[in-house]
């Protein structure tokens, strides 16, 4: 077995990613976190907007994804660990954690280790793109699959015309009251 790149008391740079939440404005409520709704004797009520609410934080008017990073760190090597043929070198976290790093995502300049944290962020998204071409259930084949995912279409296109129809007559019902009142 070949000698470890690094020793205990190197300094290193540390190849990473974090993420980061993005955010998208609500469709429903146009990014106000609420939505005013008009009760049958014209009087406006105003709701949270439950599209966009965020468990106990309530409705912000957006909803939030997260998007991968690439970040670099600069520490000191305070161990090394032989995992089967490879190294894995500790480098502290701080308040007493340290990460276990590859051997691959450390170096010994800053320029290198940006390099590889933006091939490691361009892998994860990559990953997780990936994961919507996986099937949910893997014991079912892909013909099953596309039979699921057809009807779930199907069922959801009857609750858009059910929820059409009930909208336009609710419209009609308004126009009735405001002309007979």
């Amino acid at each position: 077995m070949s000698k470890p790149k690094f020793q205990i008391g190197d300094v290193v740079w540390r190849a990473a990613n974090k993420t980061r939440p993005v955010y998208y404005t609500c469709l429903e409520c146009a990014g106000k976190g609420y939505l005013t709704v008009i009760l049958g004797d014209d009087t406006p009520v105003t709701v949270e907007c439950e599209c966009c609410r965020r468990g106990f934080e309530g409705s912000h008017g957006d909803h939030q994804k997260y998007e991968y990073y690439d970040a670099v760190e600069s520490g000191t090597v305070s161990g090394v660990e032989v995992s089967g043929d490879t190294y894995e070198y500790r480098v502290p976290a701080g308040e007493g954690s340290c990460y276990v790093v590859q051997e691959s995502d450390l170096f010994t300049d800053e320029a290198s280790a940006v390099i590889r944290a933006q091939e490691l962020a361009t892998e994860r998204t990559k990953e997780q793109a990936a994961l919507t071409c996986l099937k949910h259930n893997k014991s079912r084949t892909w013909a099953w699959n596309v039979s699921y995912h057809r009807k779930a279409i199907r069922e959801a296109e009857k609750q858009i015309l059910h929820h059409t129809e009930q909208l336009n007559y609710a419209k009609t019902r308004v126009k009735e009251e405001r002309e007979s009142g």
